[in-house]
């Protein structure tokens, strides 16, 4: 199945450095890059190559604003392509975005058509289709107080009736978020919650709703060093205590993000084990062009390669940031960002570089 691409994703885990405007009517010299390709590999160790394994291309109109992306699957044959409308020339935020899937005969298989208002998403209502009929929709309404998103509701479509379906709601303390709550029609909740040391995110516990009330379930400390996050570790609630389950380790070279190094617990031997590690890779302008990732291999004692995914840019200005920002205000207007910034400070899609995480979806 071919991976989605980044404009689809509405669910994020974190998004990280986000600077300059990107803006494509600016006047101002051109200093943004912006992706036009992004191609994705796996490793073969008999032969020490390279397979490609999907691709997916990008393309922008006269204004800097994307109005297509295509993407094929090289294993399976499948392809996908999108397009976005604007309902003007000036304005950089879509109205509406149409997937198409070849296994259909590139008949409609999504449609999202977006509402806005002081320059953030108002609304949404999206479309799944079934042969080219709609089959199911739901509708998303957004709050805002003071720039910051407060409440996401979605309702679902039941014969003409909007019905919600799940309310996810966001609290803050002099602009920084403390808690967040996702509820659903069918009685079932989570929350975390959040603290921060010297205006920097340190821990995140998570909870799940029973009978009783909330139950304690996951925990994430993150520790930092030079202003850059080092370390994150995350714990499971089992039997009254906090019990280990993994940690990443940051490493930077030339101020940039270089690798992170994630270890599991063995219940067994009771020790952090080497799982996995992750490489960046850079462009003499600080943007960032691979991912490279590899997997702990016990026998040899080392790590080895896996797969990889490359990103192909251009000097000109883009819209990603704007559409990420209709696509996840959950992420953008909840002071999130506000933690991260500190941890990849470098360029990559318009100097943005952890947006790429979209696409492995």
């Amino acid at each position: 199945m071919l991976k989605k691409s980044v404009l689809v994703m509405f669910i994020i885990s974190m998004l990280f450095m986000m600077s300059c405007s990107d803006d494509p009517t600016s006047s101002d010299p051109v200093t943004a890059y912006r992706m036009v390709e992004r191609n994705d590999f796996d490793y073969e160790p008999a032969t020490n190559t390279w397979i490609l394994s999907s691709e997916w291309n990008l393309d922008y109109d006269t204004f800097g604003r994307i109005e297509f992306d295509y993407g094929i699957d090289y294993y399976d044959g499948d392809q996908e392509q999108e397009t976005f409308a604007y309902d003007n020339t000036s304005t950089v935020l879509p109205s509406e975005f149409i997937n198409y899937d070849d296994a259909k005969d590139w008949i409609i298989d999504e449609r999202a058509v977006f509402t806005y208002e002081n320059g953030k998403v108002k609304e949404a209502i999206q479309e799944y289709y079934l042969e080219g009929n709609i089959a199911a929709s739901i509708k998303i309404e957004y709050t805002y107080e003071n720039s910051l998103l407060t409440s996401f509701i979605i309702y679902e479509d039941n014969a003409g009736v909007w019905e919600k379906t799940s309310e996810k709601t966001w609290a803050y303390t002099s602009g920084q978020l403390t808690e967040y709550i996702n509820a659903y029609s069918d009685g079932y909740s989570n929350k975390s919650t959040y603290s921060y040391e010297n205006d920097k995110l340190s821990e995140m516990i998570e909870y799940d709703w029973n009978v009783v009330g909330w139950e304690l379930y996951n925990k994430s400390v993150y520790s930092y060093e030079d202003g850059k996050l080092k370390e994150v570790v995350d714990y499971q609630y089992y039997n009254s205590e906090w019990r280990i389950k993994n940690k990443t380790i940051s490493l930077y070279t030339n101020e940039h993000l270089s690798s992170e190094i994630t270890s599991l617990w063995d219940d067994y031997e009771q020790v952090l084990k080497n799982y996995w590690k992750t490489g960046f890779e850079y462009d003499e302008n600080w943007n960032i062009v691979a991912y490279i990732y590899y997997d702990w291999d016990g026998g040899m004692n080392e790590y080895v390669l896996s797969f990889k995914t490359e990103f192909i840019y251009e000097k000109a200005h883009g819209n990603y940031r704007d559409i990420l920002k209709v696509m996840n205000p959950d992420i953008f207007y909840t002071g999130l960002m506000m933690f991260p910034d500190e941890v990849m400070p470098s360029k990559g899609l318009d100097k943005d570089t952890r947006f790429f995480e979209f696409f492995k979806r």
